[in-house]
């Protein structure tokens, strides 16, 4: 599930690429980006459905923090990011998020120190400017 971040040149925001492959979405009818920059909000973020049966969605996002977020499909099932930044323990369950870390705009660095990569793998869109 690729993860891709496009720093704007002249705002500080990051135009962020979100996908989640056919076979990640197992015949997923509707997929949502939700986390930390829309207030955990599940309708704000609707994804597109591609023919192939994959989803994507590009959104705007502020910035100068991390964020934590998760892919939900159907309204019921929770997937992550395999390629996000790194992921972190969810205090609200057993599982981790994904984390997107827009700490410093255009510089390639690893994760904060804070979080650790694991091996367990979502936003609005452009004219929303939404923090996750």
């Amino acid at each position: 599930m690729p993860l891709n971040k496009n720093y704007m040149k002249k705002c500080s925001e990051c135009k962020v690429t979100f996908k989640i492959s056919s076979e990640a979405a197992k015949q997923a009818k509707k997929a949502s980006v939700v986390g930390e920059f829309n207030g955990w909000d599940s309708t704000s973020a609707p994804m597109k459905r591609l023919k192939d049966g994959s989803f994507y969605l590009s959104m705007r996002i502020t910035v100068g923090t991390v964020y934590q977020f998760r892919y939900l499909l159907d309204e019921n099932t929770w997937i992550n990011e395999s390629e996000a930044d790194c992921h972190v323990h969810c205090p609200y369950g057993n599982c981790q998020n994904s984390v997107l870390n827009l700490e410093e705009s255009g510089k390639s660095q690893g994760p904060s120190h804070q979080y650790s990569r694991s091996s367990e793998s979502g936003v609005s869109p452009d004219k929303n400017h939404g923090r996750i």
